[in-house]
């Protein structure tokens, strides 16, 4: 049987002539799917068990944006995680795709480790993740008296009923809020910048001392981030 975890699909335009991405992958024993075009990943996505999703920021008439929307209600449901290929830093892009959900970015120029870390770090984060939807963890989760939530690119996806109790927050609400939106970071330059940081992944531990909710100041949480 086939290890759905190792299997990585690339959605790169026929005429690519950069490779250099699926020889790394190949030789770390991954198995690589291409598609290259939107209808051909529209496909595979809805059809095939995969690991990850790596994109490249222009396939055809497509940007790697166009993509991600068009396959995003594939990718929730099955919880494969996407990255998106860059050819060059952009600030404002980088910005959006976090903002609509993207899980990480490949940018030129990059080192064979960092490739491979951000790849392993997807497929281990969405291993993670069904652990996080077992009966066992779900019975920890809301039986702990200390306030839990777990987020994914700054918004929540999940609160115990000790953090909705302390923060007021709708545990119903859907979508739950960013964490920025609850939680007002900018009230301590530190805080922003480490929260930053811990976002971006550049730092695996945060300890944020009395952060203030954004709809009442008078509430303040001591908040710690894995």
């Amino acid at each position: 049987m086939r290890i759905t975890q190792n299997r990585i699909l690339l959605i790169v335009p026929p005429e690519t002539k950069d490779v250099r991405i699926r020889e790394i992958l190949i030789s770390k024993g991954y198995e690589i799917l291409v598609a290259p075009s939107l209808i051909a990943a529209l496909q595979k996505v809805s059809e095939i068990d995969l690991g990850l999703v790596v994109c490249n920021h222009q396939v055809g008439d497509q940007t790697g944006f166009n993509v991600f929307n068009s396959l995003q209600p594939f990718l929730t449901v099955k919880e494969i995680p996407f990255i998106l290929y860059m050819k060059e830093f952009v600030k404002e892009d980088v910005l959006i795709g976090l903002e609509i959900g993207i899980d990480n970015f490949i940018i030129e120029p990059f080192e064979q480790k960092a490739l491979l870390q951000k790849v392993e770090r997807q497929l281990m984060r969405r291993q993670q993740k069904k652990v996080f939807d077992t009966e066992r963890f779900n019975l920890f989760f809301e039986g702990t008296p200390v306030a839990k939530f777990i987020a994914e690119n700054e918004r929540l996806v999940k609160v115990n009923g000790a953090f909705a109790n302390l923060t007021r927050l709708d545990k119903k609400e859907i979508p739950l809020p960013r964490f920025d939106e609850l939680f007002d970071f900018n009230c301590n330059k530190i805080h922003e910048l480490d929260f930053r940081k811990c976002i971006m992944r550049l730092k695996e531990y945060c300890l944020f001392k009395s952060v203030p909710l954004r709809n009442d100041r008078t509430l303040t949480f001591d908040i710690h981030m894995v």
